[in-house]
C-alpha cells in the first residue's frame, strides 16, 4: 500500500484592515492612533501614510473604505461641523455597512472629545477615546470583528518567521528601487511600493535596508527576511526561496566603442579580460560560462562597494569588458559622456533573469500567499499608476511579466 504524504503549510496572518475616518484638524491625534494600532498588530489606513505621490486620492480613499474590515469614525467638533470629504467618507462607509452581514462590527464611532454623536451614527455603540481605557476598549471591539472575519491578530515578536516585522533588503537599482541619499528619506520606486503592500497582505511590516550581493554568500551572513527584485539563479536558489516573476531583465556588458569582433567569443577563447562584481549575475555568468577566462586569470572580481565600481577597470583601460545586468548597463550609457566612449558589448543578452521576491528558506511556507499577493497588488490600478511613469524609456530593458490569477 502506498502512503501519500500530505504537507500542510501554516496560513499567514493578515492584519485587520482599519480605515481611520477623520478631520484634517485632528491629524496629530489620529496619526498617533495609527501608529499605536500598527504596533499592536492591526492594519490601519491613513491617507498621509498610505497614499503615494501621484495617486488620485479620492478614488483611492473610496477603494480603501471598501477594502476595510472596520471603519473607525473619529468624532470631534471639527469632524462634525466641518463640510468636506470627511462627510463623504462617512456616507460611503454607511453605504458599505449596509452590505455587511448582520452582527458585523464595521462602524465604530470614536469620540476624541466630548461631542454629540451625529444621528446617523448614533445606532452604534461609541467609544470615548479620551477616557483612560479608551484605547483598550477600541482594541476589544477590533478583536471582536477580527474573530468574526476569521483573522488571528499577532502582536509584534520581532523579526523572524513568527514575528510581525521583517527585514527587507533592496538594491539601489533605479528606476525599480532607489536608496535615499539621506537617512531620513524613505527608499522609493515600484519595487519598494510593491514590497510594502505585499508584506501587508501576508500580515508583515517591512523595515528596508540596503542589500549588498557580495555579502550574500558569506558563511555568517544575516540574510534579510525578504529581498525584493532579486534575480533568480541556481546558486541563489540554494540560499533563498523565490516567488513568481515580477520582471525579466537580461544580462549585458559594456565595452569600449572601438572594440572589434564578437565580444562574447573573445571572452571565451580570444583573450579578452572581464571585470565583474562579486555575487552579481555577471560574476555567476563568468564563473559558469567562461571557465577558460577564470582559469587564465582574465577575470577581475570586485567587492566591498557597488557593482558600478567595476566600470573603473574599464574606463582606465585595465580590462576590456564589464558584465552585469542589462538595466545597470543601460543606466550607465544614459550619460552622454559614457555613450561617447562605450557601448553595449552584446547584440542580444546571452541570458535573461527573473526578478522575484526572495524569502529566507525558513519563510518558504509564505510563498503561496506571496505569489497570490503579487498578482493582486501588481494588477491594482494604484500600482500601475506608480509603475507606468517609472518605466518610461526602459521598455526594451525591463520586461513586465503579465500576471494572472491562477
Amino acid at each position: 500500500m502506498t502512503h501519500q504524504q500530505v504537507v500542510t503549510t501554516p496560513r499567514p496572518h493578515r492584519r485587520l484592515r482599519v480605515f481611520l475616518c477623520h478631520s484634517s484638524a485632528n491629524k496629530p491625534e489620529v496619526r498617533n492612533l495609527y501608529h499605536r494600532l500598527r504596533d499592536h498588530g492591526y492594519g490601519p489606513w491613513l491617507d498621509e501614510e498610505d497614499l503615494v505621490a501621484g495617486q488620485e486620492w479620492e478614488p483611492e480613499i473610496r477603494a480603501a473604505v471598501r477594502r476595510s474590515d472596520v471603519v473607525v469614525v473619529c468624532l470631534s467638533h471639527a469632524s462634525i461641523n466641518k463640510e468636506g470629504f470627511v462627510q463623504k467618507e462617512i456616507k460611503l462607509a454607511l453605504d458599505v455597512e449596509e452590505e455587511k452581514p448582520p452582527g458585523s462590527i464595521f462602524m465604530i464611532p470614536l469620540r476624541l472629545e466630548e461631542v454629540q454623536v451625529p444621528t446617523r451614527l448614533a445606532r452604534w455603540h461609541w467609544i470615548n477615546f479620551f477616557q483612560p481605557d479608551g484605547f483598550e476598549r477600541l482594541r476589544a471591539a477590533l478583536d471582536a470583528q477580527a474573530a468574526l472575519v476569521d483573522i488571528e491578530r499577532h502582536e509584534d515578536k520581532g523579526s523572524g518567521a513568527d514575528g510581525l516585522n521583517w527585514r527587507c533588503g533592496i538594491y539601489d537599482y533605479p528606476p525599480l528601487s532607489s536608496w535615499p541619499e539621506h537617512s531620513e528619506t524613505e527608499p522609493s520606486g515600484p519595487l519598494v511600493w510593491l514590497a510594502r503592500h505585499i508584506a501587508e497582505e501576508v500580515g508583515k511590516v517591512v523595515a528596508f535596508e540596503l542589500f549588498a550581493y557580495d555579502d550574500f554568500y558569506k558563511v555568517n551572513k544575516r540574510t534579510p527576511d525578504m529581498i525584493v527584485g532579486m534575480f533568480e539563479t541556481k546558486r541563489r536558489s540554494a540560499h533563498v526561496a523565490f516567488s513568481r516573476s515580477i520582471y525579466e531583465i537580461g544580462l549585458q556588458g559594456i565595452c569600449r566603442r572601438e572594440q572589434k569582433g564578437d565580444v562574447l567569443q573573445g571572452l571565451r577563447n580570444g583573450g579578452l579580460r572581464v571585470a565583474v562584481y562579486s555575487g552579481e549575475v555577471g560574476w555567476e555568468f563568468v564563473e559558469d560560462e567562461l571557465p577558460d577566462a577564470v582559469e587564465e586569470h582574465r577575470v577581475a572580481t570586485l567587492a566591498g562597494g557597488h557593482q558600478m565600481h567595476t566600470m573603473v577597470m574599464l574606463t582606465k583601460g585595465v580590462y576590456d569588458v564589464v558584465i552585469m545586468d542589462y538595466l545597470s548597463c543601460f543606466n550607465f550609457l544614459r550619460e552622454k559622456k559614457h555613450r561617447q566612449r562605450f557601448r553595449l558589448a552584446f547584440d542580444e543578452p546571452p541570458t535573461k533573469y527573473r526578478a522575484c521576491i526572495a524569502l529566507k528558506n525558513e519563510h518558504a511556507s509564505y510563498l503561496p500567499a506571496i505569489d497570490e499577493a503579487i498578482t493582486k497588488v501588481r494588477n491594482a490600478a494604484s500600482f500601475v499608476q506608480i509603475e507606468q511613469p517609472a518605466l518610461v524609456g526602459f521598455e526594451r530593458v525591463i520586461e513586465r511579466r503579465a500576471l494572472r490569477s491562477h
